[in-house]
């Protein structure tokens, strides 16, 4: 088994919502950020796409260090610019566990995995 089997890596890793992954960043940041009230919204989402990209890029090929720093900016980018509890953020948090983990730092992987939890059942129970 590879390793990035066993760490539960796919293309469409992390929470999945209704808007698909990371990669839509251009259509599911449009629900949550006005570029047309908000210049500077339009920049941040490029600039975060591309920090995404290249971290899942990363985590694919096994860097699992540089996955860890991408994913740590994208998440501090996306909490900034949505909110720190936004299902988004919980994807990319399930991503930076997956590279922490990956390193062999299992207890700051659960912690981060927790933090996904909490934010998605936080949405669930919005959603009831």
């Amino acid at each position: 088994m590879s390793k990035k089997r066993h760490i539960g890596i796919s293309s469409r890793a992390g929470p999945q919502t209704d808007r698909g992954t990371l990669a839509n960043a251009r259509e599911w940041f449009a629900e949550d950020v006005n570029p047309n009230t908000d210049p500077s919204a339009e920049g941040a989402q490029a600039a975060l796409k591309s920090v995404s990209h290249r971290a899942d890029e990363a985590l694919v090929q096994e860097r699992y260090v540089e996955a860890e720093q991408l994913y740590s900016q994208l998440v501090k980018g996306l909490g900034e610019l949505l909110s720190p509890d936004h299902l988004e953020v919980a994807g990319a948090l399930h991503k930076l566990a997956a590279a922490v983990g990956a390193q062999g730092r299992t207890g700051e992987a659960r912690e981060l995995e927790r933090r996904v939890n909490l934010i998605q059942t936080v949405h669930e129970e919005h959603a009831k």
